[in-house]
């Protein structure tokens, strides 16, 4: 994947708010059609996101990798002459669709889902605030984005906590969500991370999400002073992040 890891990078370095995952995709649908046309071979990329992962995750039992390079040898091993983006396709649009769940757990198995530990902490959404109505317009506006994995900022009144926390949304807990790592005050955790959470739950955006905070001083040419919330999917780096 040499050759598909440079144009990736090329891709993310040429446009505006492209990023690993982005990349990722442009490349592997422009790969997809030159493969039906018989104008290229099997190729091993696709677009790794938290659909994918958590999907494989769950259902492979640990006996199909969920990291991109794994899976991919995994699957040409499998069927060499069909590329993993097949697969990878039809997985988010499963997801997409609730056609499966690949975060709750099954019956009688130990109460973990992906990126839920024993250092993970179960908190609750909030009932009110003042921010829920900002957050709701923002995660609608930036929708497409979150889900090909950029990050979207939404704008708040100055003030809070300033840092970030990564959380999982479940579809089917309509009263918690779940922060990974260890929370040392859960009555003291940041009012705007908890409100944030429950506006990606209310808008139906599922998954893992790096939810921050940061204060922006002074002037920048593209952004706008006070304070702004950041959110991002699933892994770092790559995936939905909101920030505020």
């Amino acid at each position: 994947m040499a050759l598909e890891r440079a144009l990736r990078k090329r891709l993310g370095q040429t446009f505006y708010m492209v990023g690993p995952a982005m990349s990722a995709y442009m490349l592997c649908d422009w790969q997809l059609w030159l493969w039906r046309e018989g104008l290229t071979a099997v190729f091993a990329n696709f677009k790794l996101d938290s659909f994918h992962e958590a999907f494989v995750k769950k259902f492979g039992k640990g006996a199909i990798p969920a990291d991109e390079e794994g899976f991919a040898h995994w699957w040409h091993v499998l069927l060499p002459d069909l590329p993993p983006r097949l697969a990878n396709e039809c997985i988010w649009l499963a997801v997409e669709n609730k056609l499966v769940d690949p975060w709750t757990v099954p019956i009688g198995e130990p109460a973990t889902t992906e990126g839920v530990t024993p250092a993970s902490t179960r908190l609750t959404y909030p009932f009110e605030s003042e921010f829920i109505e900002a957050l709701r317009e923002g995660v609608r506006i930036g929708k497409t984005s979150l889900d090909d994995g950029r990050r979207i900022e939404i704008k708040l009144k100055e003030g809070g906590y300033e840092g970030g926390y990564s959380v999982v949304i479940n579809p089917d807990d309509q009263k918690e969500f779940v922060v990974i790592g260890s929370v040392e005050d859960p009555e003291h955790f940041p009012r705007r991370i908890r409100v944030a959470a429950w506006a990606l739950k209310l808008e139906e955006e599922f998954g893992r999400f790096l939810i921050g905070t940061e204060r922006v001083r002074g002037t920048h040419p593209e952004r706008v002073k006070g304070t702004h919330h950041l959110l991002e999917n699933g892994r770092s780096g790559q995936g939905r992040q909101l920030g505020f």
